[in-house]
């Protein structure tokens, strides 16, 4: 269910202290002007975001009560059969709500969020601003992707890794390296 990254080297590992990123949504700017259109899909995507427990939140995520799930006793949800063929949850996902009906799941799931939390390290370059990754944001995401699946389906081994760094690199990393050293240097003294 969950999982403490363990150290390279057998060692201590590190949590990254980040916020987490499914997606977004955004309205076209072709939409400009048409405050009608604007106001429906903001209420859509407000629909589709319904905080944990509302009426819409239940719909989105289970269905409907005898048809797609049923209650129990201790209000938790459970999914019939018919739920199982047909619910698809269309949620955004609201805001992220540790919840189950069974203890002992919740009393692990805090444990590993509190490991985490403790190997967890804060990245040096939160609230620093590059020029460079920002204009190369696109170029070096592609790049870190289409290496990433490479290596991960094999289509190249780790041996590909020393280029990708390379190509990392002379692409605007060294330059975002130096930019993000000065910007920190500035901001603590």
């Amino acid at each position: 269910m969950g999982l403490i990254p363990p150290g390279h080297d057998g060692g201590e590992g590190v949590a990254y202290k980040i916020r987490g990123f499914f997606g977004s949504w955004a309205l076209p700017a072709s939409l400009t002007g048409d405050d009608a259109r604007i106001e429906e899909l903001l209420g859509v995507t407000n629909y589709f975001g319904a905080p944990f427990g509302s009426e819409e939140y239940i719909f989105l995520n289970f269905g409907l009560e005898g048809i797609h799930h049923t209650v129990n006793d201790d209000g938790s949800r459970t999914l019939t059969q018919q739920g199982t063929e047909e619910h698809f949850n269309l949620s955004l996902g609201g805001l992220n709500v540790l919840y189950s009906p069974n203890q002992e799941e919740i009393t692990y799931v805090q444990s590993l969020m509190a490991e985490q939390v403790r190997i967890g390290i804060t990245p040096a370059t939160i609230g620093l601003y590059s020029p460079t990754a920002k204009a190369e944001a696109s170029v070096l995401t592609q790049l870190f992707s289409d290496r990433k699946i490479e290596i991960a389906t094999g289509r190249a081994d780790m041996s590909a890794l020393d280029q990708w760094i390379e190509d990392w690199a002379s692409r605007g990393g060294e330059q975002i390296r130096t930019e993000f050293e000065e910007a920190y240097a500035a901001a603590h003294g």
